[in-house]
């Protein structure tokens, strides 16, 4: 805040007690334990996407994969290349 000519002027700030920094430090642990978790879900769904698309060179599946900015939109394409992959295999065994 900035000083008046009285001298400086008081914070309306409030500090938390140690129960509330205790609980706040929790949530935050928690939500770093979310995050590396998702990393690892994301991770497996990238490689499933690379292993259904099979092309050579690994930068076209992440070109493609990443142009979809959201995990739903990357699932509903994944979902219709495995139903093309699974009608492929089927004809093949006929």
């Amino acid at each position: 805040m900035a000083d008046s000519a009285e001298g400086p002027k008081e914070s309306n700030v409030t500090y938390a007690t140690k129960e509330e920094a205790d609980a706040l430090i929790g949530l935050l642990t928690w939500i770093g334990f979310s995050l590396v978790a998702w990393q690892k879900v994301e991770e497996a769904h990238y490689q499933l996407f690379a292993k259904l698309l099979s092309v050579p060179k690994p930068e076209i599946c992440s070109a493609i994969y990443f142009q979809l900015s959201s995990f739903s939109s990357r699932c509903d394409m994944i979902d219709k290349i495995t139903q093309i992959a699974i009608e492929d295999e089927k004809l093949k065994q006929d």
